[in-house]
């Protein structure tokens, strides 16, 4: 599918995508907001920057085909409350944050996440858009493992009191801590 395929369409229905597909394109779907379930073949190994972000469906299900994501996936996506990755031997999902299967790339966090958390010390890098709209976090610790935060990796965390980036942090994005 390719970038921006169907980039706000208001009115898309439920959408089971093809097994003959490899790889969703940036922004495939991003901003279709009234999308409420989208079935992802075992064929997708990729999946882009921003493809889904602000999205509304409340599950998904990453099929075990997928190695990698672009970033800035489910950035804004404030109804999604379960991912599924018990399939998936290169993702894993702890304490409602998704992370890469070695826990060095912090992808998405549930917005639903609630008080305070600290991120594993074997976290390098904090993808663009992760914590995006996480209003109910109002802590984050980051360890001296974390040498980048992604942009608008912050963003809309409006409750976010409490932060504490280490000195071996040497990239910051562009907005990651926009209306914090």
């Amino acid at each position: 599918i390719c970038n921006r395929g169907f980039c706000e369409f208001f009115r898309l229905k439920p959408v089971q995508i093809p097994k003959s597909v490899t790889s969703i394109g940036d922004k495939a779907f991003a901003h279709c907001e009234n999308l409420p379930l989208i079935i992802i073949p075992d064929s997708v190994e990729f999946i882009g920057f921003g493809t889904f972000a602000r999205c509304t469906f409340p599950s998904i299900k990453i099929p075990r085909s997928m190695v990698s994501s672009g970033g800035y996936t489910f950035a804004g996506c404030e109804k999604l409350k379960e991912i599924d990755v018990s399939e998936n031997p290169n993702f894993v999902l702890s304490e409602g944050v998704l992370m890469d299967k070695e826990m060095t790339q912090i992808i998405y966090c549930n917005p639903y996440k609630s008080r305070s958390y600290t991120i594993p010390n074997t976290a390098t890098t904090i993808c663009a858009g992760a914590f995006r709209g996480c209003n109910k976090l109002n802590s984050i610790v980051i360890p001296d493992s974390v040498t980048s935060i992604g942009d608008e990796a912050f963003d809309f965390c409006n409750h976010l009191w409490s932060i504490t980036i280490p000195n071996s942090v040497v990239s910051i994005g562009s907005r990651a801590f926009q209306y914090c």
